[in-house]
């Protein structure tokens, strides 16, 4: 059960940031005082003034692109399911051989973007057949 445990909380980690890790590890690029403001720099370098920003904007693209994979469980079509499995391989591959760091997503992110894309149609219509059902008061059954 440890083992279990240790394997899920390293998936966790695998798959927890949005932003992959940036700024967290390595010396970044020096920001020379000669150069002029640059609004790409202001969102992704250390010292950028809308660099929390980016982080947030990141990590809620990234928790939305988890949700449309998870919603779009039911969709099985044979690329779709080719991906997936790329995907759990990808994964496994993580848990393996890799720190636990969101950083080694990066190498997996044209099957996910590829995958996400594919289930867009699927999740929205799940997200709507779960909204009808919480919020819609017709569908509830009375006694």
């Amino acid at each position: 059960m440890g083992y279990i445990k240790f394997l899920l909380t390293k998936q966790g980690y695998n798959t927890a940031d949005g932003t992959f890790g940036w700024l967290k590890e390595g010396n970044f690029i020096g920001n020379s005082s000669k150069d002029k403001p640059n609004t790409f720099k202001e969102y992704l370098y250390p010292d950028g003034k809308y660099l929390y920003d980016f982080k947030f904007i990141a990590q809620f693209i990234w928790l939305i692109g988890l949700v449309i994979l998870l919603l779009g469980f039911n969709d099985r079509r044979y690329f779709v399911q080719v991906l997936r499995l790329s995907l759990i391989g990808a994964f496994v591959f993580l848990l393996i051989f890799e720190g636990g760091r969101s950083r080694y997503m990066i190498q997996f992110l044209p099957a996910i973007i590829m995958l996400i894309t594919l289930l867009w149609d699927t999740s929205m219509q799940d997200l709507k057949r779960i909204n009808d059902v919480l919020f819609n008061k017709e569908n509830i059954i009375s006694d």
